[in-house]
Order: C-alpha cells, then structure tokens, then sequence
C-alpha cells in the first residue's frame, strides 16, 4: 500500500453486527465466531450494533453478557450502538423499558472509558472528551490507523429514534447535532493529517437492511477528504 513515497503498513479489520439474535442457540455460534476472528489477528473490529433482536429483553444482564463477550475479543471491538439495544425496548416483548432509560445505562456502563473492548485495548478520541459542548455523546469515537481514520457515529435504526413521541423527537434533535459536529470535526482531522480515506460507520450505514427510511442527518456534504460509508449512499444519509 503506497501513499506517495511512503509504504503504509497493510492491515485488516473486520465488521460484524446483529448477532446474537436466536438466543440462547446463537450465544454459542458466537463465542465460535469469536474464536475464528481471534485466530485471523485483525488489527481491530467493529461491532456495528443489535446485539440481540428487537423482540428480547433490554436487560441489565443481556448488556453485561455482552461487555463479556467484547472484552474476549484479542484484538481491540469498537462498538457502535443498534437500535435493538435501545430504541426497540419500548415494545413489550423487549421489557417494556424507557428507551431513553436504557440508552443512559448502555453509556454509563459499556462507554465509562476512552478505551475499546478487547483484551488488547485501543485508546479512542471520543467526542465527550474533545467537544465539552457534546458531553454526552461518549460514544461517538474515532481512531486512526496507517493512514486512515475511522469514525464512529451513533445513528440507530427504527427511524433514528424519531417520530415515536415528543421524549424521542427532542432526543434525536440533540444527537443529529452532535452527529453532525463529530462528522465535521472527522472531515477537518482528516483534512488536516491528509488522511489517505476515511471510514465513517455506523449501524445504519454498514448495512441496509431498513423496512423504512431512516431519519435523515440534515448536512452539506464536504467533497474532500473522501468518506468510505460502506453499503448506504451519499443520498440516503444526508438527503
């Protein structure tokens, strides 16, 4: 990999979501996928949300068994929040919980530290850290390698946790502009370490797998330095 006269260090990472879903018979194809990725050495991966389906407990303990699992990880997990483990437990079969409620323990608890998961742990840059303004946003990170920087951005699925009630409306109103300010503070970092390319993920730009459109991030897209967003398009994030 050549970036002018300079030879970058390959490297791999690997992206995986919506797992463990059929529980309890997935939470052992998953400690087996655990142990094959372990066995690949990635540099890091990327949990890119729903660690369980909408229809199952929002509880305490699914989200400890969790942390278990991403701290048996060798190499540093970055986490990026699915709807499944928040927006969705509303509904009954989830535990009729307070969305909001669930969103404040999976941050207090999985987002305590600038560290990764993973039995060897990546320090991140973490918007709460950097931007005083968005304090509560610790999960919206970044980290670099080589010379590409990755961005992690909290953009759920279940339509970004709009249209529910007005609880949800004012809390998607305040999370797009903390998004929207992480997203420009990556595009500026990138610019000014002149950053090969730029992976911005989330659990909604990973994968499509959407029944309905998902609230839109209102933005001027930047033309430069360019943003991989895996499958989605330019368009159907910030039309």
């Amino acid at each position: 990999m050549l970036f002018g006269n300079v030879r970058a260090e390959p490297f791999k990472f690997i992206a995986l979501g919506d797992m463990p879903y059929s529980q309890p018979a997935d939470f052992v194809r998953f400690e087996r996928l655990i142990q094959t990725i372990n066995s690949k050495k990635p540099a890091f991966s990327i949990f890119v949300g729903d660690t369980k389906s909408g229809s199952s407990p929002c509880s305490n303990e699914h989200s400890q068994k969790m942390t278990a699992y991403f701290n048996s990880f060798k190499s540093p997990l970055i986490y990026s929040i699915g709807d499944n483990e928040w927006t969705d437990c509303h509904r009954i079969l989830a535990g009729g919980y307070n969305p909001l409620e669930r969103l404040d323990y999976i941050r207090a608890t999985q987002f305590n530290s600038a560290n990764s998961f993973g039995k060897a742990k990546l320090k991140l840059q973490r918007q709460a850290d950097v931007m005083p303004s968005f304090s509560t946003y610790v999960e919206n990170s970044l980290w670099t390698r080589g010379n590409f920087l990755f961005v992690n951005v909290h953009i759920p699925g279940s339509n970004n946790n709009l249209g529910r009630d007005e609880e949800s409306n004012q809390e998607y109103a305040l999370r797009n502009q903390a998004n929207l300010a992480w997203i420009n503070h990556a595009f500026d970092l990138a610019a000014e370490k002149n950053m090969r390319e730029s992976f911005l993920h989330s659990k909604q730009i990973f994968f499509t797998r959407l029944k309905q459109p998902m609230a839109p991030i209102v933005a001027i897209v930047r033309p430069s330095p360019p943003f991989e967003i895996g499958l989605k398009t330019y368009r159907s994030l910030f039309s």
